[in-house]
């Protein structure tokens, strides 16, 4: 659902970034003095860069798919439970909290698998919405697709299989934010409102929900062609479709309005004479697949129930690339989600390397916590250093309900490599111990 991504941390400590493991950083300019401006790193198309400061703070930038950094590629399904795990894997890399990472622009999009026609007679019916048209890309073998770039945002409708070179029809549908402030639209306000400013706001279903009936909302607005059952129409409709769908109708007609030749209402008025004679008459219904599909796409996708508070989430790891993953830190704000998981298996492409137990994390309103493989909370006791109070649940230790009594640690039910959680207000990082 999300690809494309541009992120920026301000006030990022530069000798901290360079000590970073997680990252090979190269030169990426001197200035005329020979010395280094910047530097960058890319990892699976998502690229880092920074410059240099006197202050030795710096704003660290980022920039591609955020989808081929978690998955390695673009082009399978990115569910909701996904992109919450990278954005958790992302800061985990950078030690940031998701809530200090800004996003500049992003896009969101959705696939249509189809039946029975083909991507290419999708592309061709795509004209126009209002006043602009939409422009073909430049034909390639690669690519097949046609977008309308506006100044805050650009909707594109390609074909995914063409460009990944994959089986079957597979088209995508896509809105870019380009300029944050597309988001404070009437047109978003309409769709039912959206908060998106840092990397946390994508934890959030209700934003990718608005995202859907923006990008499903404006297909639909688009005016789109396909074969109709002609005979069907009376004189009256036959007569305006076939004036209509001249070419250069629309353009004339709008340079008609600038002429005051005629109203300005004229051309969207005939736009939505035409969409409703597609519409009505259409022999196969191809947009409203596309939409149908579309939408129950979104519905697979959005499978909220595998991030619940009390259960882990997975983070995929490359085994070679990144080696310091017990020395990260917690990416919690507002008691929203967990970062880490039990099992984490690590994975080099579709190769598992090895898979290593961790236990998972905690809440930030927990002071000192370890939670076990059964989702129990054991929060160390105050008096006794080794010796844990074991509460059934969330709830239960709010309420101080359910209190089960001391617990040794060694009785404690978690792996063999133990995930000890520091949660002050100067340190939350995590501590493997044995």
């Amino acid at each position: 659902m999300v690809d494309g991504i541009s992120l920026s941390i301000p006030n990022m400590d530069i000798k901290t970034l360079l000590e970073n493991k997680n990252f090979s950083w190269i030169f990426s300019g001197k200035n005329n003095d020979g010395v280094i401006q910047g530097y960058k790193c890319i990892i699976r198309q998502l690229t880092f860069k920074f410059s240099e400061s006197e202050k030795g703070i710096t704003t660290l930038r980022i920039n591609g798919s955020l989808q081929n950094f978690y998955q390695a590629n673009n082009f399978e399904d990115f569910y909701y439970s996904e992109v919450v795990n990278a954005v958790n894997y992302l800061c985990a890399l950078l030690n940031v909290h998701a809530h200090k990472v800004s996003i500049h622009s992003f896009e969101f999009n959705l696939t249509s698998p189809l039946e029975h026609t083909t991507c290419e007679t999708i592309i061709e019916g795509i004209e126009r919405k209002g006043k602009k048209v939409f422009y073909r890309y430049d034909s390639n073998d690669d690519f097949d697709g046609k977008h309308l770039k506006q100044d805050n945002n650009d909707f594109k409708v390609y074909s995914k299989s063409k460009q990944k070179k994959i089986d079957g029809e597979i088209l995508r549908i896509e809105y870019k934010v380009i300029t944050m402030k597309d988001l404070n639209s009437k047109e978003f306000e309409k769709c039912g409102g959206i908060n998106i400013k840092t990397l946390k706001d994508f934890f959030h279903p209700h934003n990718f929900h608005t995202l859907k009936n923006r990008l499903i909302g404006y297909y639909k607005n688009i005016l789109k062609s396909e074969p109709i059952d002609i005979d069907k129409l009376n004189d009256k409709e036959l007569s305006f479709f076939k004036e209509a769908t001249q070419p250069k109708y629309f353009e004339k007609l709008y340079k008609k309005v600038s002429n005051k030749q005629v109203d300005r209402k004229t051309p969207n008025n005939h736009i939505k004479r035409l969409k409703a004679i597609y519409e009505r008459y259409s022999k196969e219904q191809l947009h409203d697949r596309v939409i149908a599909n579309a939408e129950a796409k979104f519905e697979q996708l959005m499978d909220v129930d595998e991030v619940p508070i009390l259960q882990n989430i997975e983070v995929i790891e490359t085994l070679e690339k990144f080696p310091n993953l017990h020395n990260l830190q917690n990416t919690i704000e507002n008691n929203d989600f967990l970062i880490l998981q039990s099992k984490c298996i690590r994975k080099m492409g579709n190769q598992e390397n090895d898979t290593i137990n961790l236990c998972a994390t905690a809440y930030t309103f927990l002071s000192e916590a370890i939670i076990g493989i059964d989702n129990c909370f054991y929060i160390q006791n105050k008096h006794l250093d080794d010796t844990y109070v074991k509460y059934s649940s969330k709830e239960a230790y709010l309420n101080y309900k359910d209190n089960i009594g001391n617990v040794r640690i060694k009785d404690i039910p978690i792996p063999q490599k133990q995930a000890k959680v520091y949660m002050d207000n100067k340190t939350k990082d995590f501590e493997i111990f044995e």
